[in-house]
């Protein structure tokens, strides 16, 4: 298990209820049923990688106005920054 999964899975743990974004350079990605959830509200589309997991990403630019429609639709949003 990588890191970052280690890293998601302990907020996952901790934040249940929160769809999580992980800044990777200069993008933002999620994983699984959270890259599923943010796809329904924002259109952005997911892709599959490995066999079973859906990722969805963006670059920076976009953050503020993704986060904008996800709070209005009452999600709560964390964001982990890779290291």
């Amino acid at each position: 298990m990588s890191i970052i999964s280690k890293q998601l899975e302990s907020i996952k743990t901790k934040y249940p209820k929160h769809l999580i974004f992980i800044k990777v350079l200069k993008s933002y990605e999620s994983y699984g049923d959270d890259a599923e959830g943010i796809s329904k509200i924002t259109k952005i589309p997911t892709i599959m990688i490995k066999k079973d997991i859906k990722t969805l990403g963006f670059t920076e630019d976009k953050i503020d106005s993704i986060l904008k429609i996800l709070i209005k639709e009452g999600k709560k949003v964390a964001i982990l920054q890779a290291s």
